[in-house]
C-alpha cells in the first residue's frame, strides 16, 4: 500500500469517527432534554400532589367542624329527649306530626 492510499484510509477512519461522535453527542442532548422533561414532569406532578394533599386537608377540617355541629345538636336533642317523661313521650309519638295536623285541618276547611 502507497504512502498515498495509507492517507486516505487514515482520512476516512477519522471521517467514520467524527460521524460516530457526533451521534453520540446527538445522543447524549436527546436523553439530556428528555430527562429535562421528566424532571419538569415531576416538579409538575409534585405540586400537584401537595395541592390535592392541601385540598384534602381542608376537607378534613371542614369534616371536623360539621361532625362537631352534629354532636353539638346531638347532645342538645338527648337533652330534650332525657327531660321529657315517659308518658309525655309515649303520648307524642301517637299523635301525627304537625305538618300532618296542618293539612288534615286544609283539607277539612276546604271542603
Amino acid at each position: 500500500m502507497t504512502q498515498a492510499e495509507k492517507d486516505k484510509a487514515h482520512v476516512e477512519k477519522d471521517k467514520t469517527h467524527k460521524e460516530k461522535n457526533k451521534t453520540h453527542v446527538e445522543k447524549d442532548q436527546t436523553h439530556e432534554e428528555k430527562h429535562k422533561t421528566h424532571v419538569e414532569e415531576d416538579k409538575t406532578r409534585v405540586k400537584k400532589d401537595k395541592t390535592h394533599a392541601e385540598k384534602d386537608k381542608t376537607h378534613v377540617e371542614e369534616d371536623k367542624t360539621q361532625l362537631e355541629k352534629l354532636n353539638v345538636l346531638v347532645g342538645k336533642k338527648n337533652q330534650l329527649f332525657s327531660r321529657t317523661s315517659v308518658s309525655q313521650r309515649d303520648t307524642s309519638e301517637n299523635l301525627p306530626s304537625k305538618s300532618i295536623q296542618r293539612e288534615v285541618m286544609h283539607e277539612t276547611t276546604s271542603n
